[in-house]
């Protein structure tokens, strides 16, 4: 969520008062009578006096000499309307947009009352959660977008807003949160300025972590993006919570690795400070996982640093099962055939063949592997692999793969052209087109002449 304020005309604060008042009198419940004696009550509280009058004229002006304790009064009626009427959401699109921000400019930047206006903010969001349509959520979302740049950046009101924003998201029949995009390192920058304690901050960061894990999508490809944005958050808050010392990332990484099928570690490195801040032993943990370190340095490594894995809360049978399932990833990921005897697999994982298909099958239900296993030709057809990672092996296999493609394809195109080519010549023999006869079936060949009569 970018840092953009619109730009509102210069209202006085009769204008803005007026404006909001006749917006919020259309939304109240009961019959015209009783709305226009509300929008009266309101324009008679600002309108006093005027404290000269020339002779002649005896006509009231608008908010001249109009006492704070009055503002407020009048203030605290919109404010308290506004909850009533859900934020008048039911209204057209662009008056509610429109009217909310005028009525933050009138909150945040002529009263700098943060209080009311969370009422507000909650009021929307009260409303959304009940929202007619897609276009009325739409109207909300925009709305608290507003209100969350209108507001300071360091105020404490802006982690509020962003909060109660994605619940009314993660709740609703019309929208998601991937309608919100927010990249880490955008809610990296916006924590970092909030005027929160440590720990508030860090709950917040669980707090949306469970709304992404937890939520909904009906867009391809996104679920899988909301669960990577919860674990970078849930690092994040971590490390904020405990520091940004080795100890603090170093536990931030060890909760990715304990996560039962996530054996990616990118996501949680791109987070602020971790690819920098962790130990030179977990540094040579991510790089087992990172790169396609060949299987007995994995075993070796986990095997002779099994007090630092303990002491993070690591289980050696856990870690080595990973390593194990990735080196079957790399092997698959290499083979130039896609077919794969057994063999090759017992080598590579240093098991018994007769644990093959259930390590490819465990690789499976990850989802570091499409394959199919061939029982009587004990060998392995792989589909589709994951890339542990992309380097100059990696290119130099895609060249050669796409050589062959193309050699394949080529052959196809030719037979084709040859097909179709042998087509459309003509056959001919003597100078002359040489065309099959066909013959009629006996039977037709025999019917009657029909005639007809006169």
């Amino acid at each position: 969520m970018a840092d953009s304020v619109a730009v509102l005309p210069a209202f006085s604060f009769a204008e803005k008062i007026e404006e909001v008042a006749t917006f919020l009198a259309h939304q109240l419940p009961g019959a015209d009578n009783d709305k226009q004696a509300w929008l009266q009550s309101v324009r008679e509280s600002i309108t006093v006096p005027a404290a000269a009058v020339e002779e002649g004229e005896d006509a009231p002006t608008q908010g001249a000499e109009l006492s704070q304790e009055k503002k407020d009064a009048v203030v605290e009626k919109l404010v308290k309307t506004t909850e009533v009427v859900n934020g008048g959401l039911e209204a057209s699109e662009r008056d509610v947009e429109s009217t909310h921000l005028v009525f933050q400019s009138l909150l945040i930047s002529d009263f700098n009352d943060e209080q009311r206006y969370q009422r507000v903010v909650e009021s929307v969001c009260k409303g959304a959660a009940v929202a007619s349509s897609k276009a009325r959520m739409e109207a909300a979302l925009r709305v608290l977008i507003h209100a969350y740049n209108l507001t300071p950046a360091d105020s404490k009101l802006r982690p509020t807003i962003l909060l109660s924003t994605l619940r009314v998201l993660s709740t609703s029949e019309h929208l998601d949160v991937i309608a919100l995009p927010l990249p880490i390192n955008v809610i990296e920058n916006s924590v970092s300025v909030w005027s929160l304690p440590t720990s508030e901050k860090a709950q917040w960061l669980q707090q949306v972590a469970d709304i992404y894990e937890n939520a909904k999508t009906a867009k391809i490809g996104s679920t899988d993006a909301l669960k990577t944005t919860a674990l970078q958050l849930r690092v994040l808050a971590l490390i904020i919570a405990e520091g940004s010392d080795q100890k603090a990332v170093d536990s931030a990484l060890a909760s990715a690795l304990k996560i039962e099928n996530n054996y990616e570690l990118v996501p949680v490195l791109k987070v602020q400070g971790v690819r920098d801040g962790m130990s030179s032993e977990m540094k040579e943990l991510v790089r087992l996982f990172e790169e396609n370190v060949e299987l007995n340095e994995c075993l070796g490594w986990v095997q002779s640093h099994e007090s630092f894995l303990s002491g993070l809360g690591l289980s050696t049978e856990d870690i080595t099962r990973k390593l194990r399932l990735l080196a079957l990833v790399s092997l698959c990921a290499s083979s130039v055939n896609r077919d794969i005897p057994y063999s090759e697999v017992v080598q590579t994982l240093s098991v018994e063949e007769d644990l093959v298909e259930a390590w490819v099958i465990d690789a499976i239900h990850a989802n570091l592997l499409k394959a199919r296993l061939s029982q009587p030709k004990k060998t392995l057809r792989v589909q589709s692999v994951a890339s542990r990672a992309f380097g100059q092996t990696e290119w130099k296999l895609l060249e050669k793969r796409l050589g062959e493609w193309k050699s394949t394809l080529e052959e196809v195109h030719g037979v084709v052209a040859d097909a179709i080519k042998r087509d459309q010549e003509p056959s001919y023999a003597g100078g002359r087109r040489n065309v099959k006869k066909t013959h009629a079936p006996a039977e037709v060949a025999a019917a009657p002449a029909q005639t007809s009569e006169a």
